[in-house]
């Protein structure tokens, strides 16, 4: 009883159920199957009431790059510590 009082109120998977006419939970098929059709679908938001969809599809494909191009950076540096003692340095 715990465990479905659990599902009823999860807030992603109480969506995809239904009650049956004796009471027990059962997945909703129609309401997964429709979901379905949205797979690889994005959903984009603003919190700028005047941007296009265009305009906003536009910035997100952006940032995308951007991301993609700094992964990039993400790799060890390799950087030796140095003391410079007048025209000297000494290496680590």
């Amino acid at each position: 009883m715990r465990a479905e009082c659990a599902l009823i109120e999860h807030p992603t998977l109480k969506r995809w159920l239904r009650t049956s006419k004796n009471g027990q939970l059962a997945i909703d098929r129609a309401k997964v199957k429709a979901e379905e059709r949205l797979d690889g679908t994005y959903l984009l938001t603003s919190s700028d009431p005047h941007l296009s969809a265009e305009e906003i599809a536009v910035g997100y494909k952006a940032l995308l790059e951007a991301d993609r191009g700094g992964s990039s950076f993400v790799t060890p540096v390799r950087r030796s510590a140095r003391f410079w003692m007048g025209n000297q340095a000494e290496q680590l």
